[in-house]
């Protein structure tokens, strides 16, 4: 059964969280499809990986690198590429009409079933964002998926 973890998380804190995430995947030896929804966060995602720990390198590469396939963890900000179990969508900002999930596993020909676990990080701080996501909830649940919701307090603990 397909797993989707939704994480509301502050602004300030959304690269540097989605960089603990993908460090996690690493370490359990997952490899990751990270949807961006432009170039610039693609970018800044990718400078964040480079310089997020002093302790461990975190391999990734991006749509623009020729060997993305060799890498455990592939940031983009196109179509689906590869042989994935895992994806994660780093959506700072959402707009209030998009179903991006729905969106995206329909236009590239894929079902949720095609993946073992989906995380999705939003900036919670909006509450459009908060919206939106609770509307991506309401229109999964009938599929056969299990949904997790975490969210960020003020002191930076999850509930």
């Amino acid at each position: 059964m397909t797993k989707i973890s939704f994480y509301s998380v502050f602004d300030s804190e959304i690269t540097k969280f989605a960089c603990k995430l993908l460090e996690k995947c690493f370490q359990n030896s997952m490899k990751v499809f990270v949807k961006v929804p432009d170039e610039h966060l693609m970018i800044e995602l990718d400078k964040t990986l480079w310089t997020f720990s002093q302790k461990a390198f975190i391999p990734h590469s991006m749509v623009t690198d020729k060997l993305h396939d060799e890498s455990p963890i592939y940031i983009s900000d196109k179509s689906f590429e590869g042989n994935r179990e895992f994806l994660m969508f780093f959506m700072p900002e959402l707009r209030s009409d998009e179903n991006f999930l729905i969106d995206f596993i329909t236009s590239n020909n894929l079902s949720l079933k095609n993946f073992t676990r989906i995380i999705v990080v939003f900036n919670g701080a909006m509450d459009s964002n908060i919206r939106n996501i609770y509307k991506i909830i309401s229109e999964i649940k009938s599929s056969d998926v299990e949904v997790e919701y975490h969210v960020q307090n003020n002191d930076g603990k999850w509930s």
